[in-house]
């Protein structure tokens, strides 16, 4: 795990400032990708931690379904600019671990 910390830096502020996506709309993608759907409760999304990789950006989040089911939502800006927003299953991976991989990071 500390090779990760060496290739994960955390973005300043390490916060959801600065986001291709504002708040409102990482919430209303959570709720349409996730098997909850409408009946998603906020209070189960929770931001983690941001990273830059190999120039990507990225910001984290984890969400818990109702079935307890745990996943990630993520948003990625590459250095052309270009965004994307995406929630995935977390399969038992760290967040760390998880932002590695997204950009095939070895650990």
């Amino acid at each position: 795990m500390d090779q990760l910390g060496d290739v994960l830096k955390r973005l300043e502020p390490d916060s959801p400032e600065g986001c291709p996506y504002d708040a409102e709309q990482v919430w209303a993608y959570t709720r349409m990708e996730s098997a909850d759907g409408e009946a998603s409760r906020r209070e189960s999304l929770r931001f983690v931690r941001t990273a830059e990789i190999h120039g990507d950006r990225f910001w984290l989040w984890e969400f818990t379904e109702a079935d307890g089911c745990l996943c990630y939502v993520y948003a990625q800006k590459r250095p052309s600019g270009r965004s994307l927003l995406a929630l995935v299953g977390r399969a038992g991976s760290t967040p760390e671990e998880f932002l590695a991989a997204r950009v095939g990071v070895e650990w």
